[in-house]
């Protein structure tokens, strides 16, 4: 029985695809190539799901080999004549070398032909992902390229090599197929022009490397550490053989296993946050990371202070609503936009942080296809105070997918026109403008009222605000009912809250805004507004220390006049509706209260 060995490619006469263009076909993307993986490979493997399953498993793992595991990994993979024409003999000299293993299961694994060249009814992922180049995977709504997506990679590979471990049907019956691919440089050996591509396989009698298959793939996989199979479970393991973990953020240093598994995580927080959120019927996608078999916990977008106004944004597209992105011509309705304000974070996780697309505040749009993976954060103006900060989503629809999906780059990082024409060029381009001019809308123009109505949806901020306060969802502060004058029933009260306490842009700053309206025959007193800090056991009237607490501004009335102060005078000649303007502390929920003051005594 022959042994699985390397096979390196000839270039034919006719010509052939050296390495070195597929290594480049990515370009240089300006994202980290860690985060470059996630998106890749994440996409591929949704694109991947089985038929009707709404939900996958998607892990990445980093672990060291070590020992006695290297020495077993020597001997099966073994370059033999062609070591010194790619890195993986350097690689498995080594004392220890990281493997990052990227696999999915509830996907169809790597089916079809294990030959390129034939036609056959099934899906011919297999081929179109271990030998051939730039093949769009057929399916609605799809976004994975395997000729492209794969070259992510290699771009993390210090071998230039990767194992592809999968399951799959063939002719209805579950496969496990293993087979070894490499992308080094091209060569010259013994006379004969190379491509640079090498498969680790069985080497057919006509000369073609094919994957080692069943029983045989499963105790190879067994000797290497590479993942199992449970059940009936299809997939796919993509093994990085001596994986580059990159830089330490502000550091002269490569970034150890456990930092490499936290960027991971940043990054599958970032772009797959759509695909992790329960909306209802559990997260399209489980992911976990493992870093040297401990779990690198995903921040949770739900929860995240900058992930979670986009996560409302979408949130709000989904029942939808939001703004409507019509054209007047077909597709006449091309997408659909919402944003979400909130209150900014003082301090961001480190984890969340490591594949920030930004710094600072939110200030960005989420623009995605229909699939709902995160193509790019556009930044639109910032909000004139720091204090706030706003997540928007623009999310194309199913008719105007295909458009936006013509215009992104192989790493699916932007929507680029330079290269497109005719309805693609209109409808990509003019939802560029769309968005900016939504997202400009959100700031106030100079000279707009302090009390001009918001323009961004607040429920979000107002709920989480609110976490610490007695009362419904929703309310943005806390007031007492009020009392009556002194010496009066209670059963006439001078004043009632017609609004509780809510959090509102004004100018674009986030203030706490309370209405109340006067009794007809209210007169002879003043209403005093105190804002604190709201907390589990009742308000704290003083400041946190190295901060400032939340302060009463004004009061405005229904008809615009205002009182820059905390007092307002009740006369029989003043206005009956009247709002109170405070300005909450950063990162607290704000307890709003108004009394009455009469002849020194308050209420």
């Amino acid at each position: 029985m022959s042994e699985p060995r390397w096979w390196s490619q000839k270039f034919r006469p006719e010509g052939g695809a050296a390495s070195d263009g597929i290594r480049r076909q990515l370009g240089t993307p300006s994202l980290d190539p860690l985060t470059v993986l996630v998106r890749e490979t994440a996409q591929n493997s949704w694109d991947a799901r089985e038929f009707g399953r709404e939900q996958i498993r998607f892990s990445m793992e980093l672990r060291t080999v070590r020992g006695p595991e290297c020495a077993a990994w020597r001997r099966l993979l073994d370059p033999g004549v062609v070591a010194d024409h790619f890195a993986l003999a350097t690689t498995l000299a080594n004392e220890e070398f990281v493997l990052l293993t990227v696999s999915d299961r509830g996907t169809t694994g790597l089916g079809g032909p294990i030959r390129s060249g034939l036609v056959t009814e099934d899906q011919p992922d297999f081929v179109n992902f271990v030998r051939n180049v730039g093949e769009r995977r057929d399916r609605d709504l799809g976004g994975g390229t395997y000729g492209f997506g794969k070259a992510s990679l290699y771009g993390v590979s210090d071998s230039d090599t990767v194992l592809v471990s999968t399951r799959c049907l063939s002719d209805h019956t579950l496969q496990r197929r293993l087979i070894g691919t490499a992308l080094g440089r091209s060569f010259n050996l013994d006379g004969h022009r190379y491509t640079g591509r090498h498969w680790w396989g069985l080497v057919a009698d006509d000369d073609v490397p094919d994957p080692v298959l069943d029983a045989r793939s499963e105790a190879l996989c067994a000797q290497l550490g590479l993942p199992a199979f449970e059940r009936a479970d299809r997939g796919t393991d993509l093994v990085i053989v001596g994986a580059q973990l990159g830089v330490a953020a502000s550091e002269d240093r490569g970034r150890t296993v456990t930092e490499a598994g936290e960027m991971i995580a940043s990054s599958l927080a970032w772009y797959l946050w759509p695909k992790l959120v329960d909306w209802g019927s559990g997260p399209a996608m489980v992911c976990t990371v493992i870093a040297e078999g401990i779990e690198i916990p995903i921040p949770d977008p739900r929860t995240d202070p900058l992930l979670a106004p986009f996560v409302e944004s979408l949130g709000t597209l989904r029942a939808e609503r939001g703004a409507e992105f019509a054209r007047s011509r077909p597709p006449r309705s091309a997408g659909r936009f919402a944003a979400s304000v909130a209150i900014a974070p003082t301090n961001v996780g480190r984890v969340t942080a490591m594949a920030a697309p930004f710094s600072g505040p939110a200030h960005h749009c989420a623009r995605m296809r229909h699939v709902e993976l995160v193509v790019d954060y556009m930044p639109g103006p910032e909000l004139p105070d720091s204090i706030a900060q706003y997540g928007a989503v623009f999310k194309a629809t199913a008719v105007a997918d295909e458009y936006f999906a013509v215009a992104e780059p192989p790493t699916h990082d932007a929507w680029v026109t330079r290269h497109l024409s005719g309805t693609a060029l209109g409808v990509v381009r003019d939802s560029t403008t769309f968005v900016r001019q939504r997202m400009q809308a959100l700031v106030p123009s100079a000279g707009k009222g302090a009390g001009d109505t918001p323009q961004a949806p607040l429920g979000g901020v107002s709920r989480r605000l609110a976490r610490a306060l007695p009362g419904g969802p929703g309310a943005g502060g806390s007031a007492p009912e009020p009392g009556g004058r002194p010496g009066r029933s209670s059963a006439r009260r001078p004043f009632r809250v017609v609004s509780q306490p809510a959090l509102r842009v004004v100018d674009g700053s986030p203030m706490v805004q309370m209405e109340i309206e006067l009794a007809l025959d209210a007169a002879g007193f003043d209403l005093v507004a105190s804002a604190a800090v709201a907390t589990d056991g009742g308000r704290e009237a003083a400041a946190p220390v190295g901060g400032r607490g939340p302060v009463v501004g004004y009061w405005v009335s229904d008809q615009g006049a205002k009182v820059m102060s905390d007092r307002l005078k009740v006369t029989a000649a003043v206005a009956r509706r009247w709002t109170v303007v405070a300005r909450p502390a950063p990162d607290t929920a704000t307890q709003l209260d108004v009394r009455i003051f009469n002849e020194g005594v308050r209420s």
